[in-house]
């Protein structure tokens, strides 16, 4: 009788091994795609977080403009010394974060192709006004620190 017991006992704890692997398997699949899921939710919160900051920087920038930088008619304004001063340091910085940006998708490739096309569209708008596309031409000669590729692109992108 014991002995039918643990030939009985044999198979029953074989069935329940095979069963407890067959969990212990689903559940590391589980867990792989709950992993997958979170690591891929980070990722989408990091883009959002990087392009929240270009933004901001974005925003910082144009806050100390002056209000008509975008008119047509800016260039042909007599401004002030210190107004010329700040709008001098300010195309500096707006260029100095496009080339950030050009150099994060273009070389490094950590802007994805949809952000980096969205944030190349408010470049072209932006540089084809009078003010950024004299202040290019200053910023961007030949002995500008933004190196050939970045002035190709521009210089594309202003066309």
């Amino acid at each position: 009788m014991i002995c039918e017991f643990i030939n009985c006992s044999e198979e029953f704890w074989s069935f329940w091994s095979d069963v407890a692997n067959c969990v212990v398997a689903i559940t590391a699949i589980i867990g792989t795609l709950a992993l997958y899921l979170q690591l891929r939710s980070i990722a989408k919160q990091e883009r959002l977080e990087h392009i929240s900051q270009f933004a901001a920087r974005y925003q910082n920038i144009f806050e100390k403009f002056p209000s008509d930088i975008g008119s047509e008619k800016f260039l042909q304004i007599k401004h002030s010394k210190s107004d010329t001063e700040n709008v001098a340091r300010q195309m500096r910085a707006y260029f100095d974060l496009c080339y950030e940006e050009w150099d994060l998708a273009t070389n490094r490739k950590l802007i994805d192709r949809k952000d980096w096309d969205e944030l190349k569209g408010g470049i072209k708008k932006t540089i084809q006004k009078a003010a950024f596309s004299d202040a290019w031409k200053q910023l961007g000669g030949p002995d500008s620190e933004f190196g050939e590729d970045f002035k190709k692109f521009i210089k594309e992108l202003h066309s």
